[in-house]
């Protein structure tokens, strides 16, 4: 692996173990002019508009995550570059990608050494999540276990006296009594409206003087008489 992939997956590495259910990834990409970039995600969303030649984990000075942009200068065991910090030394998302320089190694990864420390924390990473999945479904089922056994149909019947089922029966019963009751004054004025109401219509027009009877003098001088 080139160092720049080592440095990469040095930067990965540190991210998982401190915030090891954040989704990280990084994408690896072609730019137009053929050179490889990479691109830090969190929950499958960048954090930069564009890539990176690598990603770093300045971890001599800030301890935060950086995209480097460009290299500065090279000396015999560290480089010098000009970067971007996209995670802060916490775990979060920088608000505010800065720009700045920061001095990483340069053979990272190139010596068994710091392979093998890669290799440590890769796997003190599958621990703690290992721990954090254990600890998350025992909190889990202990929940569980206490809500079920706090609320069960049986220890309810259990602390109920039977004054307070008798009660319960009492209400269940007036209930019902109600119910039975609006269904009944639902049915009657249904059978007024269906049947009462077209009969009572119907007799007043029968009933109704015919328009040939009416006296108009007759009539308005009752009117005006009171």
């Amino acid at each position: 692996m080139t160092s720049e992939t080592n440095r990469t997956e040095h930067a990965m590495c540190h991210l998982k173990s401190i915030k090891p259910y954040d989704g990280w990834t990084s994408d690896k990409y072609m730019n137009s002019e053929g050179k490889e970039l990479v691109m830090l995600r969190r929950r499958n969303v960048p954090l930069s508009k564009a890539g990176f030649t690598a990603l770093a984990y300045d971890e001599n000075n800030s301890k935060c995550v950086v995209g480097i942009s460009s290299l500065i200068g090279v000396t015999e065991k560290t480089m010098f570059c000009r970067a971007v910090v996209l995670v802060e030394k916490d775990g979060s998302v920088a608000r505010d990608q800065r720009a700045v320089r920061v001095a990483v190694p340069d053979i990272i990864g190139n010596s068994k050494e710091q392979i093998l420390s890669l290799k440590d924390v890769k796997a003190q990473n599958r621990k703690n999540q290992e721990k954090a999945k254990e600890s998350m479904q025992a909190k889990a089922n202990g929940d569980n276990s206490r809500a079920t056994g706090g609320f069960s149909a049986e220890n309810i019947l259990g602390k109920l006296s039977d004054e307070d089922t008798s009660d319960m029966a009492k209400l269940g019963l007036i209930f019902i009594c109600v119910v039975t009751l609006l269904r009944i004054i639902a049915s009657f004025r249904f059978l007024f409206n269906a049947i009462l109401l077209p009969l009572l219509v119907m007799y007043a027009i029968q009933n109704c003087p015919s328009q040939v009877t009416f006296d108009t003098k007759k009539e308005l001088k009752r009117v005006l008489r009171g």
